[in-house]
């Protein structure tokens, strides 16, 4: 199924589904791009290879050598000069009937048609946004869908800076859908991730041209992060300056009113210590790691944040707590035991490091641990070396 375009072909290939692929030439040279796993990650694939046979027998064929070709000299038709014989009428007509039978091709002539008016029609643009919504996205489905949001979210940018206040809610609009579909979709689809990013960077601007209500931005954004897919590289600190004071305590009221209804929730707890980093209270971040110390790792990340503030004697502590905690030495307890084993050394506590050095190999037995447990006695006290190797 080879079909022609100015510069190559484009060809459907079955194979374990139906893939899109498109031949062309880039400075004399051939290149392409399928739809497939492996296409999609910039690679020519067996499917580009495909149509690329197909092309090589159509070649063979006699009269058939120019079709889709671009060189003059291969006999192509110059398409671009005939188009400019046509009258103008004659060629709206063209354009038209082919924006009947491509829905991309009739957004695309939509969207310039609203954005160009005298009179921006704001219900037309909501109507397209509204059109981002999906029930499910089938696999081969996204490309097309995001190529869709993107040019929403561009005609939405066009518009900018004069209908920056009418534009912000629709773009807010716009990423709420785009990160419900990344979650409808065969491979939570990156696609729509990557259109939401584009759209966060417009709405952040059109924030920065008609600044939205504090409060109102704080519990939006809160709700958001909440219940949408949060993977998108977004931080409170990206509206810090827009939320001020009171847009930062409603953004807090609102994950702590998430946290009581649903105190165990890992979102939520990630939220919360984020702000604390962001506003630097080191004693409330403490607080906000403590309140799960299901892991060891927990102590750990307490540990490494006193540590930074140079307070080494309570990150001593909250790892020894730690290690009571875990009951011994599995291995998810290797870091916190490392980081303790570092701190009595800068401390000094020869004889610390040397009890949790001897008690970890005899835990697991290792040569590795045998080795470490014998450079640290050769290297602080050689003499204790004899003794220790014979009970080791």
């Amino acid at each position: 199924n080879v079909r022609d375009l100015p510069n190559g072909v484009v060809a459907t290939v079955h194979g374990s589904d139906a893939y899109q692929v498109r031949l062309y030439d880039t400075d004399g040279e051939l290149d392409g791009e399928c739809d497939c796993p492996y296409g999609e990650q910039g690679n020519f694939c067996k499917h580009c290879v495909a149509v690329g046979l197909r092309l090589l027998r159509r070649s063979s064929i006699p009269g058939a050598a120019s079709i889709g070709s671009t060189s003059p000299a291969a006999g192509a038709v110059d398409v671009h000069g005939f188009l400019g014989t046509l009258d103008h009428a004659e060629l709206v007509e063209l354009v038209w009937a082919q924006v009947n039978q491509d829905p991309a091709l009739y957004q695309q002539m939509l969207l310039r048609a609203i954005t160009g008016a005298e009179t921006v029609d704001l219900s037309l643009l909501a109507r397209q946004v509204e059109n981002l919504a999906v029930d499910w996205l089938q696999y081969g489905e996204e490309a097309a869908y995001a190529e869709g949001a993107d040019a929403v979210v561009a005609a939405l940018s066009e518009l900018l800076p004069e209908h920056a206040e009418q534009v912000r809610p629709l773009l807010q609009r716009a990423l709420e859908l785009l990160a419900q579909t990344a979650g409808r979709s065969e491979d939570h689809c990156g696609a729509a991730l990557a259109s939401a990013a584009e759209t966060w960077d417009v709405f952040l601007a059109a924030c920065d041209e008609a600044p939205p209500d504090p409060a109102d931005l704080g519990l939006w954004f809160a709700t958001f992060r909440l219940t949408g897919v949060d993977v998108l590289d977004m931080t409170v600190s990206d509206v810090g300056d827009l939320l001020g004071t009171v847009g930062l305590d409603a953004y807090w009221n609102a994950l702590e009113g998430a946290r009581a209804a649903d105190p165990g929730n890992w979102t939520v707890r990630s939220l919360r210590e984020e702000m604390i980093e962001a506003i630097g209270d080191v004693d409330a971040l403490v607080a906000c790691y403590a309140e799960d110390l299901s892991t060891p790792d927990r102590y750990v990340r307490i540990a490494r944040l006193l540590r930074e503030d140079e307070r080494p004697a309570e990150a001593v502590e909250w790892l020894e707590r730690g290690r009571a905690a875990t009951g011994g030495f599995e291995h998810r307890a290797g870091p916190l035991v490392d980081l303790l084993i570092e701190l009595y050394t800068e401390a000094g506590r020869t004889d610390d490091v040397l009890t949790l050095r001897w008690e970890r190999f005899r835990a697991d037995g290792t040569v590795g641990s045998y080795q470490r447990l014998r450079e640290f006695i050769l290297a602080t006290d050689p003499q204790r070396w004899p003794q220790r190797r014979e009970e080791a």
